[in-house]
């Protein structure tokens, strides 16, 4: 698949500081377990956490365009971030208050038969790590999300509601993520692994890295990468450890 370049504007090019902009953040992840399949091949699987910290909502349009270039407007939509504005100056997204400042296109959305439903397309990467010198042992590039309010996982971010705006899935639903909200991809979901096959035991650090192409507006992506130091043993069980790396 080829898709389309689309080039994002920073959150300097707002032009003013009333740009009210989320703040994406992988948050550890959770419940690994190694899965052999009957073919030999073994994988990690993990639940991914990606919380919003930022005063403002990511919030993402689907516009029925051809996103993918390849001629077929049905089977894709460009995703257009809306950015709001702080219409009552109080720091923090207020809906029925705070307005569409800007939008700007940021990506695809493509139906995902296997879920059922539709992503917002290289959403997150995962690789493992060798603790040791930190070399690449095995990656997932490319994980689109279904971008909804899973659980409010922040509750002190200023202006998280307290419930949840954004839950649907289908191919014109408008997904994000609401302020102090984190979308939750439990480990027993397609997409949710490593291929581990052949890896020993030892201690490996998990990366997840939210927005890896940059084409999301938020207050700082210096906080877009996570990592879990975990231990593979020799029995087949997998530890969660505490130790940074």
């Amino acid at each position: 698949m080829v898709l389309v370049a689309i080039a994002a504007a920073s959150p300097a090019a707002l032009g003013t500081p009333d740009a009210l902009l989320p703040d994406l953040q992988p948050l550890p992840s959770t419940e690994f377990r190694l899965k052999e399949f009957s073919n030999g091949t073994v994988q990690l699987r993990f639940s991914t956490w990606i919380a919003n910290a930022g005063p403002g909502a990511l919030e993402l349009l689907p516009r029925l365009r051809d996103c993918d270039g390849d001629g077929d407007r049905s089977n894709d939509r460009t995703a257009i971030q809306r950015v709001y504005t702080d219409i009552d100056a109080d720091g923090v997204y207020t809906r029925k208050i705070d307005r569409i400042r800007e939008t700007f296109p940021v990506g695809c959305f493509r139906f995902h038969a296997t879920h059922d439903h539709w992503h917002f397309v290289d959403f997150a990467r995962y690789e493992l790590r060798s603790v040791d010198d930190g070399s690449l042992v095995s990656h997932n590039g490319k994980v689109g999300f279904c971008l909804v309010d899973s659980v409010r996982k922040l509750p002190a971010t200023p202006g998280a509601p307290p419930g949840g705006y954004y839950g649907a899935c289908s191919a014109d639903a408008v997904q994000g993520l609401s302020a102090g909200w984190a979308d939750v991809y439990q480990y027993s979901l397609p997409g949710q692994s490593l291929e581990v096959t052949g890896v020993g035991p030892g201690e490996y650090c998990v990366v997840t890295t939210v927005d890896p192409a940059a084409r999301l507006l938020e207050m700082s992506a210096a906080d877009n990468t996570g990592r879990q130091l975990i231990r593979i043993k020799a029995s087949g069980d997998v530890a969660r450890l505490s130790t940074p790396c």
